[in-house]
């Protein structure tokens, strides 16, 4: 708020830059017009620019000079820094030499810019005046001279000015094709080298590139032993064009199981012979990770499986392989419905330039599980327990587990195999058996059993307990009676696996040993005088 029309000045503005200003009448503490404007006035630049920026060079120094303004500026702020680089990133410092100043220390054969603001004495400064680019004088055209690099994947550019063949003239690189990795395109022979090193980082992989312009030139990569002596030269790698898909005909290579902390050279030469030009070379350590191997299980039913999921810690875009049946894997996708139940290895490979990791992924299908189907119908006497394994045919998988659907409470016995239906009345008394599917869905079946009043039939005077149960194969048999007795022990599927004939002593243990069964739910059954008793045991 002012009182004065016109106003005070307005200081602290930047100079040549536009504002926009409103103004309002204030006739009271609550009473006010409305805003007018906006209305624009653009600052004036009192510290003139600078101009005239220009550079020589003698090995690593360069002499810089510009010409001053005419506001008497007593100071001058000076950036630099490598081609390219972005105002506010580069080096900076303040001269007070009039018109001209000089940097040493310079990296030969490189390309530099340089930045100049004028700094008056009422305090003010100048826009920066700017880019101008210069180049330092070749320096590494043997290999003894060559620049060290860091492998840290920025681009440093560099001037092929005065380089030559020197005698680094002798190696030869063999033909290829533009984009192997093996050699040039066409051997014309070293005309114009340029020569650097590098430490080889921990992964051992990097990849050389030129890529940062579009010049067309030739890169090679060496292992030596004495840098004087380039009968002691080993190529590595070499390349003439990227092999990225850009199409640049810039060079790019890749050189893969170094020994880290060894030193390695770096050759560059124009495509052309005496081409002159500035060029970029960056080095970049290749660490890929096809993740962890990992094992799996799925479905038969299952057709998306994202193998994907099954692995941790790596690198995308690689490639998924399978040999075994290419059709059953689409990206990382794995359909087991069209395989046999069994298990396969997939694999999954990333790679950059000659830097490949690869991951395993066993994938074991597992069959559906099976609970039998229901006997119809299943018909039992009230006057005793009840089998519920009898209630079920065809292919059965043991471990599984019986529900009460009804809520009779009275599954036990020796087992949960058992329905106690003593005294019970007569009707249907649904059970359900349940297998544990794992990575498949449950299979269930329900039984329904019917129980009958069986008032007049004789009752089973056998009695017997088994012991250990779990157990092996060998178990002791306790019964009640003393007389031959056929011991029979079948399958959950029926099948016969040991029947034999002894005669039991009541109150006696007999050992009963039944060989080369696999491990599983098996029903004991006990007939004497045409009674009958059965139980099941668990062989582990």
């Amino acid at each position: 708020s002012v009182t004065p029309n016109p106003t005070t000045v307005i200081s602290g503005l930047t100079q040549n830059t536009t504002y926009s200003f409103y103004v309002r009448g204030v006739c009271s503490a609550s009473d006010s017009s409305l805003w007018v404007g906006p209305e624009t006035v653009t600052t004036t630049l009192f510290c003139n620019n600078v101009s005239g920026l220009s550079a020589t060079t003698v090995v690593d120094t360069a002499f810089l000079s510009w010409t001053a303004g005419i506001d008497g500026e007593t100071e001058w702020n000076v950036e630099y820094g490598p081609s390219g680089f972005t105002l506010g990133t580069g080096t900076m410092y303040t001269t007070s030499q009039n018109n001209t100043d000089t940097l040493v220390g310079l990296n030969p054969s490189s390309t530099y810019q340089f930045y100049v603001q004028a700094a008056c004495a009422s305090g003010d400064t100048s826009l920066f005046t700017g880019p101008f680019t210069f180049s330092t004088p070749l320096g590494n055209d043997e290999a003894c001279d060559a620049i060290d690099l860091p492998v840290d994947g920025i681009d440093r550019f560099f001037n092929n000015n005065g380089a030559t063949a020197s005698e680094s003239g002798t190696i030869v690189i063999p033909s290829a094709g533009c984009t192997d990795n093996t050699g040039w395109c066409i051997n014309q022979g070293i005309t114009n080298s340029v020569w650097f090193t590098i430490e080889a980082p921990a992964s051992g992989n990097v990849i050389v590139s030129s890529t940062g312009t579009s010049l067309d030139g030739q890169l090679a990569f060496f292992s030596a032993t004495d840098c004087s002596d380039y009968s002691t030269f080993d190529l590595i790698a070499a390349n003439d064009d990227a092999n990225d898909g850009s199409g640049t005909l810039a060079p790019e290579l890749s050189a893969c199981g170094l020994t880290p902390g060894e030193t390695y050279y770096i050759l560059y030469d124009p495509w052309s012979s005496g081409s002159v030009h500035n060029f970029a070379v960056k080095v970049i350590e290749v660490s890929v990770s096809a993740g962890i191997d990992a094992s799996v299980s799925i479905c038969q039913t299952e057709d998306e499986f994202d193998l994907a999921s099954a692995i941790s810690g790596q690198d995308f875009g690689g490639v998924w392989n399978f040999t075994s049946n290419p059709s059953a894997v689409e990206d990382s996708l794995f359909n087991a419905t069209i395989l046999p139940i069994n298990t396969y290895e997939v694999s999954y490979s990333v790679q950059q330039g000659c830097a490949v990791d690869t991951a395993i992924v066993n994938v074991t299908i597992v069959s559906l599980p099976q609970s039998g189907v229901a006997v119809n119908p299943f018909v039992a006497c009230n006057t005793g327990d009840v089998f519920l394994p009898d209630g079920l045919s065809g292919t059965i998988q043991s471990g599984g587990t019986w529900s009460d659907d009804s809520g009779t409470g009275l599954i036990g016995g020796q087992n949960s195999n058992i329905f106690v239906a003593n005294g019970l009345p007569v009707g249907s008394y649904p059970f359900t058996y349940t297998v544990d599917g794992g990575v498949c869905p449950d299979a269930s079946t329900t039984v329904n059993v019917t129980l009958a009043n069986c008032v007049g039939v004789e009752e089973n005077s056998i009695e017997f307990s088994i012991f250990p149960n779990p157990n092996n194969g060998t178990f002791n048999l306790v019964s009640n009676i003393s007389e031959r007795t056929e011991i029979t022990i079948t399958d959950v599927q029926g099948k016969v696996v040991y029947n034999n004939v002894v005669t039991l002593a009541a109150g006696i243990a007999n050992e009963v040993e039944i060989n080369n069964v696999v491990p599983g739910m098996y029903i004991v059954k006990i007939t004497s005088n045409d009674n009958v008793a059965t139980s099941t045991i668990v062989v582990q």
